[in-house]
């Protein structure tokens, strides 16, 4: 999972390309913190380049006084490749035939492995071991022939490429991952997600770029084109529960309201008495607000975060995920001492952040601990883009709920069903991915 910009400038104006590619990428840091990069095709058309490990305000904050015609950024979240690599840090670029080209991705092509060897066969040589560079190569062998291209690598991704003075940006035919486009007098703006484009007062219009759709920037003039549909949509459920900023709207579902229904939904199954509702800031805040409301309980913010640091599920390794709870959570001891706690989470992946979270808790004074968590349990590795690579790591496929209880020292524990989580998404739920619920 990542956050990908591209921006296309069409008239001069007060703007630089740099500062507005950088806010938007600013924008998308919770769709990736390992690593992020910028290049700008330049007014005398040569590329500049800077990628870096770390977040974008620290990778960028030395970068000033830039412009150009076409920018593309780029902030990371591993999920093939080596992880805090600065040669997989993306955009990735090339120079080909006299001009240049540079790739920004955003999702997992699963049988990349595959499809590199064939490349390497034919004599290509990769200078990353990313899935993304595989892409790129495919594109350059089939002369920019999408069709092509798209029906060779058919998913799990959405795309910006910078190709000379033109800028391509897609969506695979499934929709595994979002891409949207904004519009203005000044700028066209490409994002992975609607709330990076509504900062800018500017922007008139907001278009969801549909699954199999290309659209290609040239000129100043757009063409959309768009190739083999598929029979079925494969949106991306984790999107809506997890990994996009509430204020999106994403797969045509507003984030903050959907994860609300998924705690209303929660809350008629309950069966235990608690005094208080607490979130798990901010991933469980929406669905919280409305558990509380379906019970009429209060809901009290009984853990503080600290917001300058990161979010613990795409941290690359456990201890770092175990270390941010610990310096991004802090307790309000007044609240939790002596109180039956329903504790609302969206998710449990590995186990080790709600473990953190219950210990301090329970340090804390906690009388009772009844875990709510408003999606199903993961159960089966993602291929499509998100770092669940072993079923070793999904927490779900190894314990049952019991055995979970235990070991994350709760009084009960329960899950969002997913028929319920289906209700949610009601008119278009023949269209989502639910692969990582579903034992194989």
């Amino acid at each position: 999972m990542c956050g990908i910009v591209g921006v296309y400038k069409r008239k001069e104006n007060n703007h630089s390309i740099l500062e507005i590619t950088k806010k938007a990428i600013l924008s998308l840091q919770h769709r990736g913190q390992e690593s992020a990069g910028i290049c700008i095709l330049l007014n005398n058309n040569d590329l500049f380049v800077h990628k870096a490990i770390g977040l974008t305000n620290q990778v960028f904050s030395n970068i000033n006084n830039l412009d150009g015609k076409i920018a593309i950024a780029h902030t990371r979240y591993s999920t093939s490749g080596s992880k805090a690599s600065i040669r997989n840090t993306q955009p990735i670029t090339f120079y080909y035939k006299n001009k240049w080209l540079a790739i920004a991705h955003n999702g997992n092509i699963p049988n990349f492995e595959k499809l590199r060897k064939e490349l390497e066969e034919e004599g290509a040589i990769f200078s990353t071991n990313s899935d993304t560079e595989v892409f790129l190569h495919f594109y350059v062998k089939y002369k920019g022939d999408m069709a092509k291209v798209l029906e060779k690598i058919p998913y799990a991704y959405s795309m910006i490429i910078l190709e000379g003075d033109k800028i391509i940006a897609f969506r695979d035919r499934f929709g595994y991952r979002p891409l949207f486009l904004g519009i203005s007098d000044e700028f066209f703006i490409f994002s992975s997600e609607d709330s990076a484009l509504t900062q800018f007062e500017f922007i008139k219009e907001i278009v969801e770029i549909k699954p199999s759709e290309v659209y290609t920037i040239w000129n100043n003039e757009i063409k959309r084109e768009e190739f083999s549909k598929a029979e079925k949509y494969r949106f991306c459920i984790f999107e809506l529960i997890y990994f996009s900023r509430p204020d999106s709207k994403i797969f045509n579902y507003q984030v903050y309201r959907f994860r609300k229904e998924c705690g209303k939904k929660l809350a008629l199954l309950e069966d235990r008495e608690v005094d208080i509702v607490v979130p798990v800031p901010d991933s469980g805040l929406a669905s919280a607000i409305g558990y509380s409301q379906t019970l009429n309980k209060p809901l009290e913010l009984g853990l503080i975060r600290n917001h300058y640091s990161g979010r613990s599920f795409i941290q690359p390794d456990n201890i770092s995920r175990r270390e941010t709870v610990r310096n991004k959570l802090f307790p309000i001891k007044e609240i939790i001492e002596n109180k039956k706690i329903a504790l609302i989470d969206d998710s449990i992946v590995r186990g080790n952040t709600s473990k953190e979270i219950i210990k301090l808790l329970r340090e804390n004074g906690a009388l009772e601990i009844h875990l709510r968590i408003a999606s199903p349990p993961i159960v089966s590795p993602c291929l499509y883009g998100i770092d669940m690579p072993t079923k070793e790591e999904l927490i779900a496929n190894r314990m049952n709920l019991e055995e979970l209880r235990n070991f994350l020292n709760v009084d009960s524990i329960r899950y969002l069903p997913i028929e319920y989580l289906k209700e949610v998404v009601s008119k278009d739920k023949e269209n989502f991915c639910y692969e990582c619920f579903l034992k194989h």
